[in-house]
């Protein structure tokens, strides 16, 4: 970002981690200032991250990704009640809560990561869905499925 703030700004700022290994009070002065250069500067801006609720705060439109595949785009203010796919669905609900209670039983997901070296066939996580969604047939042509207006399930090949 101080490369953005230096020069003519860009019309694309990517983002890779920018925030990771910062203390969450830097990460939320970082995420206020990329949201404002953004904005000021009328530029767009590509923000990966591990923190969806930091790539949620500086996002308008959130792609999921599992072994390098996009599995969901959705907007980022329908994530937590839109989200279609099981591979969302399971990272909202592993995000920690210190208001949880301490006795509940966290649900893992079970099976083993599909190697990200040999090709898929259908959804790259099949392999772990609870639900089956992504082994349903007739839905693993390599194309988007609309759901709603602001959501789209990819299947890949």
């Amino acid at each position: 970002m101080a490369i953005a703030c230096n020069c003519n700004f860009p019309q694309l700022l990517i983002c890779d981690e920018a925030t990771g290994a910062l203390d969450v009070s830097i990460q939320n002065q970082i995420a206020q200032l990329l949201v404002k250069l953004v904005r000021e500067q009328n530029m767009g801006c590509l923000f990966i991250g591990h923190d969806l609720a930091l790539v949620r705060s500086v996002s308008h439109r959130i792609a999921i990704m599992y072994l390098g595949k996009v599995l969901e785009i959705i907007d980022s203010e329908d994530l937590e009640k839109e989200c279609v796919h099981p591979y969302t669905k399971a990272l909202l609900n592993s995000v920690f809560d210190v208001y949880c209670d301490q006795d509940e039983d966290v649900e893992l997901l079970e099976g083993e990561p599909a190697s990200s070296l040999e090709a898929q066939k259908g959804c790259v996580f099949a392999a772990r869905c609870p639900t089956m969604l992504c082994k349903m047939s007739g839905r693993n042509g390599g194309t988007a499925t609309s759901w709603c207006k602001s959501l789209y399930i990819l299947y890949h090949d």
